[in-house]
Parts: structure tokens; sequence; C-alpha cells
């Protein structure tokens, strides 16, 4: 995970976020994108 390419103190940044946490938000983003996904073919596929 390279966070110095977007975040201009990514040292500092992790230190305040342990890497469990950001994982977690990594997981849930990522949850969210599918569900989203999924809701838009159900749409298509219903409607």
């Amino acid at each position: 995970m390279r966070a110095n390419s977007y975040w201009p103190n990514g040292q500092s940044w992790k230190r305040y976020w342990p890497g469990s946490i950001v994982s977690l938000i990594a997981v849930l983003q990522l949850f969210v994108s599918f569900f989203i996904v999924g809701l838009h073919i159900a749409i298509l596929v219903i409607g």
C-alpha cells in the first residue's frame, strides 16, 4: 500500500491510523462498490 503517493505526510498518517483500520476501510469500500454494481445490474435485469 503506497500511502505516500496519495498523502503528503504519509508517515504521520500511518502513525495515527493502524493498518487494521485501513484494511477494514478498504474492504468496506470494496463491498460497497460491489453492492452498487450488483444493484445496477439488478435494476437493469428487473426493470
